[in-house]
């Protein structure tokens, strides 16, 4: 989710790590509400972050819409902003955001939650790509 992580540009997996962390910190203030709104299993969002678990769960799923819509990465259209991808990516390296906004702007759902569970599933595994294990 995203994954929209501050990186060093480094290609160690303690940076990832890192990384990961960080967009935990951008992301906290609106996590309380989301996790509420759609009643999500707090354990799927930390495999999911922490491990890259991406679980077929609605309510996964709908936390994430509800994530990507207080960011502005996503709107009720279903439009994504690349800009927001770009800034929310979570790296410094130009080069890394820039290939996410190109590899994952062009997700598709058939509602916003499936929707902004693609476009993040992409981010995290654009952004890891750069840095493997």
């Amino acid at each position: 989710f995203v994954y929209s992580i501050v990186i060093l540009l480094s290609c160690e997996a303690k940076e990832f790590h890192k990384a990961v962390k960080n967009y935990k910190s951008i992301i906290e203030d609106i996590t309380a509400l989301c996790i509420s709104e759609s009643k999500v299993n707090p354990t799927l969002i930390h495999n999911m972050l922490d491990h890259g678990e991406y679980v077929d769960d609605r309510a996964l799923k709908c936390y994430l819409k509800c994530i990507y819509l207080n960011m502005g990465m996503i709107n009720e259209n279903g439009d994504i902003s690349e800009e927001a991808v770009k800034e929310n990516a979570g790296v410094e390296d130009e080069r890394i955001r820039q290939h996410v906004v190109d590899t994952c702007t062009s997700v598709s759902g058939q509602d916003l939650c499936e929707k902004a569970f693609k476009l993040s599933k992409c981010t995290y595994d654009t952004v890891k790509s750069w840095h493997p294990s």
